[in-house]
């Protein structure tokens, strides 16, 4: 399956992945990229939680969960071209197995037919409806054996709230394993 990651930011978790694939694979995986590559949307007052209200107040913006970009807080956006220089220029993945969804979740993760059976599925949404929009449509993409990871769970009740529903609508139950204070894998039945 294919290595999936949406939340991209500059690239740093994809490039642990393509540079596994590289050393411990002679099939070149492909990489489904997706992202704004402009920033993270404002989260929504009332379903985010108090953690991601106050982030977006801190950062400028605003909490009426609105597809624009809160303004940076991180040092700088991964933009299309630095997440391409680090997976192509530094790291040597190949180009055509390297697929980039530029836009909102909302409007690019429904639409995304080409992305066939997924081994890693690595969401980054920080918010409920970044996170619930790729749980249900890449979700069912997954393979028997392949790994979810959310990165955002124990820092925003937005994305635990997310994750909390998904998972308890499912046919078979999900252990949700921690990775650090934040982040909880699974690995599907």
């Amino acid at each position: 399956g294919a290595f999936v990651e949406c939340g991209v930011w500059k690239g740093g978790c994809v490039g642990l992945m393509a540079l596994a694939n590289l050393a411990h694979s002679d099939t070149r995986r492909a990489i489904h990229l997706f992202d704004s590559f402009e920033g993270i949307p404002e989260p929504r007052a009332g379903v985010d939680g108090s953690a991601a209200e106050e982030f977006a107040r801190k950062a400028g913006g605003g909490v009426s969960g609105a597809l624009k970009a809160l303004p940076d807080q991180y040092g700088g956006v991964g933009t299309v071209e630095v997440v391409q220089s680090l997976l192509h220029d530094q790291i040597g993945y190949p180009r055509e197995h390297s697929h980039y969804h530029v836009g909102w979740f909302q409007d690019t993760v429904p639409l995304a037919s080409d992305v066939g059976p997924i081994a890693i599925l690595r969401l980054d949404g920080d918010w409920y409806d970044s996170t619930i929009v790729c749980l249900r449509h890449l979700y069912d993409k997954v393979v028997p054996g392949g790994f979810v990871i959310v990165d955002d769970y124990g820092a925003y009740e937005g994305c635990r709230k997310a994750v909390d529903e998904f998972v308890a609508g499912l046919a078979a139950p999900v252990f949700l394993s921690h990775l650090d204070r934040w982040g909880r894998y699974w690995i599907k039945n």
